[in-house]
Formats: C-alpha cells, sequence, structure tokens
C-alpha cells in the first residue's frame, strides 16, 4: 500500500511509522521516497498493558509528526488510530483508515473489551474521510455498526505473478510423485483448522501429506510428524508464492472462532490462487463465497476431521486439471493490480487541488 502511494507521484516522501524491535534500526531508508520510523512499542500480551502501551506508543507518533508537513495520513490499524486522529486535526490532512480485520471482534477479545474497543473505534471514525477493508463482510459489518458510508472493499492479494513451478516441497521432505502435496502456511495457532488436519492427515490410507508452513505455539515441538505431515519454517514473504507452486493444492481452514475469522479473505488464499493451486477451505462466509462463486477447490466442515479426509480424496482424484478455468478467472480478478486504481484515485479524490508534499 505505501508503494502505491508513493508510485502515485502525489507525494514527494512518504514516512511509515513503525515499532522498534528484533535488532531493526530506529530509522531506515526503504527507497527514493519511502522510509520507515521505529518507535518503541508494546511489549505485553495481556489486554490492559499491552493498551497502556499502545496509547504510549501513539503519543510518541504524534510528538515524532507534530511539526511535519503532512499531506495524507494512512491508517492501518486500529491501535494507530488515535496517533493518526490528532494528525489529522493537526495538519487538516484526509486520513485514510484500513484495518486488515475485523479488529473489535477478534478471537483474542472478551465480549467487555470487543464492546470498549467498537466503542472507541466509533468515536474516531468520524475523523476519518474513508475506510478500506479486506472483505465484503467487513465492509458491510462498518456501514451497519459503525455508521460508516464512504468505505470500500480492497482484498490483500498479491500482484499478478507468474510462480516459478519447482519441485522444492516434493524435493525437501522426499515425497513420492505420486502422492499429492497440501500446503498451509501462516501462523501455526488455534483456530486455523490445525488440530483436525493433523487428525485427518495422520490415518492411514491417505493418499496425499501435508506441509504445515510457519511459526506459532503449534510449531515444531507441538506438532506431531510423520510421514504424512511435514513442518517447514517460515519464509520470507517474497517466497512464498513460489513455494505455493511447488504443491498441488492449499488449505485454509480458518475457524469461525470470531467475527473477523468469520469475515476474513486470508492471505494464503489468494497466493495459492495465484500459484493455479485449487484450494481446500474452511466454511466460513468469505472463504466459501469465492471458492463456490469460481469453482476452485472444495469447502469443508472445519469440525468434521472426516470431511477433511474426503474433501482430500476427492481433490486429489479430480487433480488440479479440474479446476483450471476457475484459477485462471480468479488469479486475474484478483490481484493487486486490478485494486491499484482504486487507491490512487482514491489518493487523487481525498486530495483534491492539494499538492503539499508528505513528510
Amino acid at each position: 500500500m505505501t508503494a502505491t502511494a508513493a508510485d502515485t507521484g502525489l507525494y514527494t516522501h512518504v514516512v511509515i511509522a513503525g515499532r522498534t524491535g528484533h535488532g531493526l534500526p530506529e530509522a531506515e531508508r526503504l527507497d527514493t521516497c519511502r522510509s520507515i520510523v521505529r518507535l518503541p512499542g508494546p511489549r505485553h500480551r495481556q489486554f490492559l498493558l499491552r493498551s497502556a502501551e499502545f496509547f504510549a506508543w501513539n503519543y510518541a507518533v504524534v510528538r515524532q509528526f507534530w511539526d511535519s508537513r503532512i499531506a495524507m495520513i494512512n491508517c492501518h490499524s486500529l491501535s494507530a488510530l488515535p496517533a493518526c486522529v490528532a494528525l489529522k486535526r493537526r495538519h487538516k490532512a484526509p486520513l485514510i483508515y484500513e484495518p486488515h480485520e475485523l479488529e473489535s471482534a477478534t478471537s483474542r477479545m472478551g465480549s467487555t473489551a470487543s464492546a470498549t474497543v467498537r466503542h472507541f473505534e466509533r468515536l474516531m471514525l468520524r475523523d476519518v474521510d474513508h475506510v478500506i477493508l479486506v472483505s465484503d463482510s467487513i465492509r458491510d459489518w462498518y456501514r451497519v455498526n459503525q455508521k460508516v458510508q464512504s468505505c470500500s472493499t480492497v482484498p490483500n492479494c498479491p500482484p499478478l505473478t507468474e510462480a516459478r513451478q519447482s519441485d522444492y516441497l516434493r524435493q525437501t521432505f522426499g515425497i513420492a510423485e505420486e502422492r499429492a502435496i497440501f500446503l498451509y502456511h501462516g501462523i501455526l495457532n488455534r483456530g486455523r483448522g490445525i488440530e483436525r488436519l493433523l487428525e485427518a492427515f495422520h490415518q492411514d490410507g491417505m493418499n496425499a501429506e501435508l506441509v504445515l508452513l510457519g511459526y506459532g505455539p503449534l510449531s515444531p515441538e507441538g506438532l506431531r510428524s510423520d510421514r504424512n505431515v511435514h513442518w517447514h519454517p517460515g519464509a520470507p514473504p517474497d517466497c512464498l508464492l513460489n513455494i505455493a507452486a511447488s504443491a498441488d493444492f492449499g488449505v485454509s481452514m480458518i475457524e469461525p472462532v470470531s467475527l473477523s475469522y468469520e469475515y476474513c479473505l486470508p492471505t494464503k488464499l489468494f497466493d495459492y490462487i495465484m500459484a493455479r493451486r485449487p484450494v481446500m477451505v474452511s466454511d466460513t462466509v468469505e472463504q466459501a463465497k469465492l471458492v463456490r462463486e469460481f469453482n476452485i477447490g472444495l469447502v469443508v466442515n472445519h469440525k468434521s476431521t472426516e470431511a477433511i479426509r474426503s474433501a482430500v480424496e476427492q481433490l486429489v482424484v479430480r487433480g488440479r486439471s479440474g479446476y483450471e478455468a476457475g484459477l485462471e478467472e480468479a488469479r486475474t480478478r484478483f490481484c493487486w493490480e486490478r485494486f491499484e486504481t482504486r487507491i490512487r484515485d482514491l489518493h487523487s479524490r481525498l486530495l483534491g487541488d492539494r499538492r503539499d508534499p508528505s513528510d
């Protein structure tokens, strides 16, 4: 998104406000137009402590940019919205808000915390000029529950790319040519259907093998390995597409443990599509709608090990060729180039005749 903003030609400088950690420098130049400034952020996981640390980070961001010349503000998270609203009021700059999930209804929140966050967000949304959401269901939720009128959908999809075809996963794990490879990549955590996947693939007689790529509470010590299940450490984002192309099928078994999960469209799903790999997905609203509309795989009851096992067998029998037409249409429909124009037009419209450089 920041690269798209830089490419509009409307700004002389795009600055990203980030958080310190992992040995990263406090300031870094990304390219001729973009740079990043990192400020101390939250370290605790407990809700109240983490909230207090986020407010401290917001205060540091406001101080950092209070005297800058700002033409546009783009907020990528609810946690950063207080600073963005303060800077909007200071500089009279347009404010775009684009949370990457339904942040007031996640699996990490109880009902009290969710209601508090939702009310807090609603108050700040009065200062937001446009909201960008990652799925139509989340967009509609904001229209109804947060009374947002100016909003649009921009999924987290990759640019139109031809993945490099290889046998990387097959060679890495010594998987026989006649056995299909199902790939899950992402956070290895509860709520992602991993436990049911393990149960299904650990059963005797499976004609396929599962590769879990990523880190999280379930990796690698928490995973039971046998000949049907393999763990691959996390990989850089720019490598994931080529790794996906070395599998036969993609897996996204998000469980509807929260409204955010129910309405999500995971980036991994679009990676599989871009790599032309049919998918097996759980029966959440947006995933099911996309898979059925384009006929690019199977929708599965995520609670049933037998349903997962049956879907694996059906996909293997049909093979990738049975889904080629749908995948080709879907990958051209859900590529970043298709949505980039919306972002460019939005920036131009909100800026109007204003052409002040952004610091």
